[in-house]
């Protein structure tokens, strides 16, 4: 009992903070915008434009390899943490996710994909946002200077806040980027996705494997993993399935 009572109280300052953190971060962000943002503008993007610009994104940034063989699309997703706007031009401070799916067989496979802090350039027009350049947040141990050096610091504190609920929950942060463009390729597709086995495409043999991944054990301890093939054959046998 005193472990669980431990847990609830553990839980409620963790929130009690999140949220302190966050309200600060909007102030903040509210000073920020009134002071990079010119009188009369909004830089804000109603969802339709967030929605035209995550295609844009998709399309830019994401190698489409496997069209010939299957159908084959780049889907996007963000987490808008402020947008800055300097006249026609617009800059938002976001999460990305970018994913590649595959349709072989009546399922969704996710082939390869990118996520990472970035900020979104683009030009805001009569027709929505037009895509200008995506800059990605550096690796490694350049990563958290290329936050603070490019990031204002409102938005830092959202992505901090972020960050944090990805750690706590698995349906927010990250994870739900992820779910968004799950469900985005299966309205899109029009198939379910596939989320236990993977999908493996060799151009140069024009062959394919559909992979299922086994762990066992616990991580540090005696984790194990291993796969096995399910199903096998080639890139022209899959051609109109």
């Amino acid at each position: 009992m005193a472990g669980k009572s431990t847990g609830k109280i553990m839980g409620i300052v963790l929130i009690s903070v999140v949220l302190i953190v966050v309200t600060a971060g909007c102030t903040g962000q509210n000073r920020n915008n009134r002071r990079r943002n010119h009188p009369g503008e909004n830089a804000n993007l109603s969802p339709s434009d967030l929605r035209t610009l995550m295609k844009q994104v998709a399309k830019n940034e994401t190698e489409i390899r496997y069209a010939g063989y299957v159908p084959d699309k780049a889907f996007a997703d963000a987490k808008v943490f402020g947008i800055d706007r300097d006249g026609g031009k617009g800059a938002a401070y976001v999460y990305l996710e970018v994913a590649e799916y595959a349709a072989v067989k009546g399922k969704a496979y996710h082939l390869s994909g990118a996520s990472g802090e970035a900020i979104i350039r683009f030009r805001y027009t009569a027709g929505g946002p037009k895509l200008t350049k995506v800059e990605w947040s550096a690796d490694g141990d350049l990563h958290d200077r290329w936050i603070k050096e490019h990031f204002p610091e409102a938005c830092q504190r959202k992505r901090d806040i972020f960050i944090i609920f990805t750690l706590l929950f698995k349906s927010r942060g990250m994870g739900g980027l992820e779910e968004n463009i799950r469900k985005e390729v299966q309205k899109d597709m029009g198939i379910p996705v596939e989320t236990e086995n993977l999908l493996n495409i060799d151009t140069d043999k024009g062959t394919y494997e559909i992979v299922r991944t086994i762990e066992r054990g616990t991580p540090g301890k005696d984790y194990q993993f291993h796969s096995e093939i399910v199903e096998k054959g080639k890139l022209s046998d899959l051609a109109g399935k």
